[in-house]
Parts: structure tokens; C-alpha cells; sequence
């Protein structure tokens, strides 16, 4: 794996990193490369430390290796080959680079090489210690706008073939701002929504507003970030919109009612489904709701923002909609179906499929809490079924405005 550049501390792009590993997980102990091993902690395939690798029986013909894991320092063994050996004992001499080692197709070999896109021509890593010094920056911002600020300017960079950004010029910005201007337009294969070009059109103004401010950005034109302002009439054709569908309460209950409730997998998504009514959360905030967070006898969702992924961290104390019982009665059977599993207040209200299945571990006292899922897929799947014999399709967030029509 090759850092960004070949400055210390080294800094890796999370594309490659992710690469990385992807590469290692899909490797198996029948197509291993010269030199590697497989691991079988880590379940991936691995290149040990040369100072580690030992033979076990040199006077045998199909004599084994044994070295440490670089990862989980645990003990891996081979049967070696002539391949092997020559490669290893090669790695051994003094002279030649230990990354001889890791040498393939989509890599530099010897480590010797320009910067460049070294997995795929879509990666770029000549600003990548410009980001690393933004994040520090950005922490200032939740994940997930963070995410998003990174999106926009890889993009622009990507529209720009990775130009160095203290290198930028008013005419980059331009045609970065063309680019925007044009996938807003419905007829474009790529196209975007109007919300996402403006934020990004938002998100690379304030990156270039930080940039001018740092001292190895003094030659950037200080007009630079205004360049990115989209004029008015570019959202002129996406100014008509469909009007969002939602249900209305009575048919949302008979949604409810329709769902399946044979399973645990069934019950779960029939919770979530009521919960998402119950208190208009968004998607991400229900599915990493704990045990702790309902309140039944006060019929209130206990929001709190440092546990909670809420938007913007927000904490609140949400009291139930008054809507029919029959959301709250659901709600309510799955968290003691949870307690009688053994659950405790600090496990997660909707727990995983293995999670899910693994209660004969809950009663041990001394356990991990219940992790909850990092992604709001259950909620879009319990939507999906709750909407499975329905003309519509619904989405997660219907649910909020079902509550506001209702409301008023």
C-alpha cells in the first residue's frame, strides 16, 4: 500500500486504504502469490515482516514457513514452494527493497514511482495532504457533513484531473461551475438534484474561503471561492418538482396492520415502521436508538445527541404523536419481547440479524452492550414491506410528513 506521498507522517488516501483490504478479504489460500500467507484470524491473505518468516524444516522437500501476522501478530504457517523461496530469500538480501515483497500488477514496484493513480485513473492524491489538514479543520462539523464536503471536493477535483489545489486558477473554478450548472439540467444522463448542486456549490465556496486563509495558498486569486456561485436561472428547469407522496395516518395504521409478524425479523421491522410515526424520526436516529431511549410510561423518545446519530447532534425529549394505539402497542410488545430476551438499556432498540439471533448470550452480565446497525437499510426494508401490496411506494421520511398534515 502506497502512502499519498512521501512525506512523514505518511497519509493514505481511504480509497486506496479501502482497496487495500478489499484486495487482502478476497484473496484465498488457492490463487496466494509468491510470498504471501493466509492469515486465518484475520481471514485475509498477508505479506509478514521478513525479519519474522522462519523455516520450520529445510531438510524436507515441501518444508513449511511460519511468521507473524503484520496485522494481529498471531502465528501463520505455509507449505513453501521454489516460488516462495526465491522470493523470500530474495526480500532477505540487504540490497534489495522489502517491497519486493508486495509487488503486483496495480502496485509500484519496489516502492519507486511518481505520484499517480496507482489503483485506478480516477484516484488522485496530490491534495491529499491538504485534505488531511482540512479534516482537522472540519472536526468542528458532524460525520456525515463532513462526508459531504469531502464528495464535493473530490469531484471538483476530479473535474480538474487531480490539479493541486494551491495551484488552482479562476478558470478551474469555472469550469468546475460549468459542470454544476450543467447536471443540474433533467435531460443529462448524469444529472443531479438541485439540493445536491447547491451544496456543492456551497461546500467548495467555504473549502476555498479555508484555503485562502493558509499560508501555502498566497497565490491563489482571493476572488477565487466567489467563482463557484451558480447563477439563479440554472435552476430554472428544475424549478418544477412532483409533489411527495405520503399516507395518511388511518392509512399508515392499515399498513401496520397488513405487515407480517410470524418472526423476530418480522416484529422488528413492524417496531421500526411504528417508531418511525410514533415520534417523526429520521431514519438514521430510529435505527440507532437504544433500549434507554424509549420511555414508556412518559410516551416519549429520550433523543440524546451524543449517543444518537441526530442531525447536527441535536438532543431532545420527542413525546409521542397522539395517533392511533396500535403504534404504541407495537412499539411497546417488541421492547419487552427485547427484555424478555434478556436486553439491557444499553443494547440497541433494533439490533442486527446476528444480534438478533444470538440471545442465548444475554444474560451474562459482564457483556459488551448490543451494538447498533451503522446503517438505516433495516428502516428502508420495513418501509418496503409495509408498502409491498400498496399502489405507492413510501419512503422513511413520509413519516414526518404524515405527522405535520395531520397536525394542521
Amino acid at each position: 500500500m502506497q502512502p499519498s506521498d512521501r512525506l512523514r507522517p505518511y497519509v493514505f488516501q481511504g480509497a486506496s486504504l479501502q482497496h487495500f483490504h478489499r484486495q487482502r478479504r478476497e484473496r484465498s489460500r488457492k490463487n496466494l502469490r509468491a510470498g504471501e500467507f493466509h492469515c486465518t484470524v484475520c481471514k485475509a491473505a498477508v505479506f509478514p515482516d521478513i525479519e519474522t518468516v522462519r523455516d520450520l524444516d529445510r531438510a524436507s522437500i515441501k518444508h513449511m514457513y511460519t511468521a507473524a501476522c503484520p496485522d494481529c501478530k498471531r502465528s501463520i504457517y505455509k507449505l513453501s514452494n521454489a516460488a516462495d523461496r526465491d522470493r523470500i530469500e530474495d526480500c532477505r538480501n540487504p540490497n534489495s527493497s522489502r517491497q519486493r515483497l508486495h509487488e503486483e500488477k496495480d502496485q509500484i514496484s519496489g516502492g519507486i514511482g511518481i505520484e499517480t493513480a496507482v489503483f485506478t485513473p480516477k484516484l488522485y492524491f496530490a491534495n491529499d495532504r491538504t485534505l488531511h489538514k482540512w479534516q482537522t479543520y472540519a472536526g468542528r462539523f458532524d460525520e456525515k457533513t463532513i462526508d459531504s464536503h469531502l464528495s464535493a471536493i473530490r469531484y471538483c477535483e476530479a473535474i480538474c484531473e487531480g490539479k493541486r489545489f494551491e495551484d488552482f486558477r479562476i478558470e478551474d473554478a469555472a469550469r468546475v461551475r460549468d459542470d454544476l450548472k450543467r447536471r443540474v439540467r433533467k435531460d443529462e444522463d448524469d444529472n443531479l438534484s438541485t439540493s445536491t448542486v447547491k451544496h456543492r456549490a456551497s461546500h467548495l465556496t467555504s473549502f476555498f474561503e479555508w484555503c485562502l486563509k493558509q499560508d501555502d495558498f498566497s497565490r491563489l486569486p482571493k476572488d477565487l471561492s466567489t467563482y463557484f456561485q451558480l447563477p439563479k436561472a440554472a435552476f430554472a428547469s428544475a424549478a418544477a418538482r412532483v409533489t411527495p407522496t405520503f399516507p395518511t395516518i388511518d392509512e399508515a395504521e392499515i399498513m401496520l396492520l397488513e405487515m407480517p409478524s410470524s418472526s423476530l425479523l418480522d416484529r422488528r421491522a413492524r417496531a421500526i415502521f411504528a417508531i418511525a410515526f410514533l415520534g417523526a424520526l429520521r431514519a438514521d436516529t430510529a435505527i440507532s436508538l437504544r433500549l434507554e431511549h424509549l420511555d414508556l410510561d412518559g410516551r416519549r423518545i429520550i433523543q440524546d445527541g451524543t449517543a444518537l446519530r441526530a442531525k447536527n447532534g441535536k438532543s431532545a425529549n420527542i413525546a409521542w404523536f397522539p395517533i392511533p394505539p396500535r403504534f404504541a402497542d407495537e412499539v411497546a410488545r417488541w421492547y419487552e419481547e427485547l427484555r424478555e430476551l434478556g436486553y439491557q438499556d444499553d443494547d440497541a432498540l433494533f439490533p442486527s440479524i446476528d444480534n438478533l439471533f444470538g440471545c442465548r448470550l444475554r444474560a451474562a452480565r459482564d457483556r459488551k452492550p448490543i451494538p447498533v446497525m451503522l446503517t438505516k437499510h433495516a428502516v428502508s426494508e420495513a418501509f418496503a414491506v409495509a408498502c409491498r401490496n400498496r399502489p405507492n411506494s413510501y419512503s422513511p421520511h413520509c413519516a414526518k410528513r404524515s405527522r405535520l398534515v395531520d397536525c394542521h
